[in-house]
């Protein structure tokens, strides 16, 4: 089956909304996978739909969390996504940190209490079309073994860069 990108994020929207996530964070959600979707990034894309969905039903993550950030430094906006979905905490740092590097020359934005942030390159890439340098970090469980072992100690600790 084929639709647009844009019948593809109104469908998730309507998904995630009806799961019991905010209209505003469904639609976060939505348009992070599909666009993870149409970059050919399937492991961050509609891939993630059901794991998603099966969080937010068990209560790991709470699809009506509110992120807030605060600026506890100049060159700091910290992020609480109060252990809902990433995306929504991370629009919010696309939206507020362009303003704090100018001011500053530099920002840094750590987010707490979050869940899978996915396609890293998608994020950046915002920041970099509003002509900033961003760099993104990310932690991620154990799922690789050293050379020669069974059990898994290393993640995959993605980074995303975009000027």
């Amino acid at each position: 089956m084929k639709m647009s990108l844009a019948d593809a994020e109104a469908r998730l929207t309507e998904l995630f909304a009806s799961a019991g996530a905010s209209p505003a964070n469904a639609a976060s959600v939505a348009w992070a996978l599909v666009m993870a979707e149409a970059d050919g990034l399937k492991g961050h894309g509609l891939s993630r739909v059901p794991t998603y969905l099966a969080m937010l039903k068990a209560g790991k993550i709470d699809g009506r969390a509110v992120p807030i950030a605060r600026q506890p430094k100049p060159g700091v906006l910290a992020i609480d996504a109060a252990h809902g979905f990433a995306y929504p905490a991370i629009d919010l740092a696309v939206i507020e940190l362009p303003a704090i590097a100018r001011a500053q020359g530099v920002v840094a934005a750590p987010i707490r209490r979050s869940n899978h942030c996915g396609a890293a390159g998608l994020h950046v890439e915002r920041l970099a079309e509003q002509g900033l340098v961003a760099l993104l970090f990310a932690n991620t469980p154990a799922a690789i073994a050293p050379w020669g072992g069974a059990k898994p100690v290393f993640g995959t600790n993605p980074i995303a860069f975009a000027a």
